[in-house]
């Protein structure tokens, strides 16, 4: 049975979506298609203020111009069914979350750039949206266009009330972990890096075929553990290694690698420009070992080790510069004093020892980081890193290839000080 709400008419019997505060459904008007969204009167009296800014924040998006946002035309208070309502651009096409598993690797890019293009745009706008995730992208049977939906929990960047009053309004499973413990920066890095995290855990799902920390979805303090602590592994075929890495990077816990990490440009298939060239080696050299160690018997002969052992110290040299950048960083330790790495080419290792030194004059250090990466001969393709300063150590091991080399690495350095740093003041702070 048709119901008309103003000028349109639908049908309760098959709405679009259903959230906790409203329901969408399909409706008509003189021929043309819309997506109806009319607000639960006892949700409104429920949330209060917060909820009415939000619909009227989403207004004020009438007619934008961001081609791969959902278009809003209308909407406001409704006298007559004494509550309020939008109206949006009707899309036929399937959320992303039920089309994942269609999804072919060839059409991510293209996608994952449309979708950051409409999240940079919004951020143009001064909003961002911070509830991006698969459920609310909406994809072309064709998987080659996409539109951005649902943006009942967009904020202004611009610092203004907070409308949910300290409570947590997202998606658990797409929040990074500041956003779920309310602690974010409201600025314009504090807001861009909750868009990154979500927008890497939207290309984890595509690359992957399935849900953010799936594992890890019951029970639900299992999940809050997992947003907080949990990485996840994120394995590929070598033609979309890329966007792993770059998956990898959003996802960082701590808000501060992933802006420093991640640009815009990085989503539209455009790496960042590594300052020396020569780092662009590392995943020539690395994929060769890796090409030649499969295809011999192991042991091999002594001229094949010799290859072998070249390739990976001079791929290891390029990783050590790479953490002697990030630890010379001039918020971090502008004057440590880092010598050549050394090489224990019987045994596959490279260690880089770095004396950490905030001012020029000073005789000691305020601590030494101890980096280690060892091939593995129990699967030659593997290899480990482990970093030390003082008590604290770290440890990972995987697979030998650039993505996960460089971005292990500097993860593991940058993890390492943080919590070195937090000690140390902590000490400080004790002793008065």
């Amino acid at each position: 049975m048709k119901r008309k709400f103003r000028e349109y008419e639908y049908s309760e019997q098959t709405p679009l979506g259903k959230g906790g505060s409203a329901t969408v459904y399909e409706a008509t008007r003189d021929g043309g298609k819309f997506a109806l969204k009319i607000f639960d009167k006892a949700a409104l009296e429920e949330f209060g203020g917060g909820e009415t800014t939000r619909i009227s924040r989403q207004l004020e998006l009438r007619d934008h111009k961001i081609e791969n946002l959902i278009k809003i035309f209308d909407g406001g208070y409704d006298d007559e069914e004494e509550t309020y309502f939008l109206v949006m651009e009707y899309l036929p096409w399937p959320s992303l979350e039920k089309s994942i598993g269609q999804l072919p690797d060839e059409a991510i890019p293209s996608l994952i750039g449309q979708l950051a293009k409409a999240a940079k745009d919004l951020e143009e706008l001064g909003v961002v949206h911070r509830d991006i995730k698969p459920a609310n992208i909406h994809v072309s049977e064709d998987f080659k266009l996409l539109k951005l939906l649902d943006l009942g929990v967009m904020q202004p960047i611009e610092p203004s009330q907070d409308v949910s009053e300290g409570r947590f309004v997202g998606t658990l499973r797409y929040a990074p972990p500041e956003f779920l413990l309310r602690k974010e920066k409201r600025d314009l890095d504090g807001h861009r890096a909750i868009t990154f995290y979500q927008i890497g855990g939207v290309l984890h799902d595509m690359l992957m075929k399935k849900p953010l920390f799936e594992e890890h979805s019951k029970p639900k303090a299992a999940l809050y553990k997992a947003v907080e602590f949990v990485t996840p592994d994120i394995v590929v075929d070598k033609q979309m290694d890329y966007w792993a890495a770059l998956a990898d990077s959003c996802l960082a816990k701590d808000p501060r690698h992933r802006v420093k990490n991640v640009s815009w440009n990085d989503f539209f298939g455009q790496a960042k420009v590594v300052v020396d060239d020569r780092v662009k080696a590392i995943g020539r050299r690395l994929a060769y070992v890796s090409e030649q160690q499969a295809k011999r018997e192991s042991g091999g002969n002594i001229q094949e080790k010799k290859i072998d052992a070249q390739y990976f110290f001079n791929a290891t040299d390029h990783v050590c510069e790479a953490i002697t950048r990030i630890v010379r960083d001039e918020s971090l330790f502008p004057y440590a004093q880092i010598p050549p790495p050394n090489k224990d080419i019987s045994a596959f290792e490279v260690s880089i020892r770095c004396e950490l030194k905030r001012k020029a004059e000073d005789v000691n250090p305020m601590g030494v980081l101890v980096f280690n990466i060892r091939r593995e001969f129990i699967d030659s393709s593997e290899i480990s890193l482990r970093i030390e300063l003082g008590d604290i150590v770290q440890t990972e091991q995987g697979q030998l290839s650039e993505r996960w080399l460089m971005n292990k690495a500097e993860q593991l350095v940058c993890d390492i000080l943080d919590r070195w740093i937090e000690s140390y003041s902590h000490e400080i702070s004790s002793a008065g």
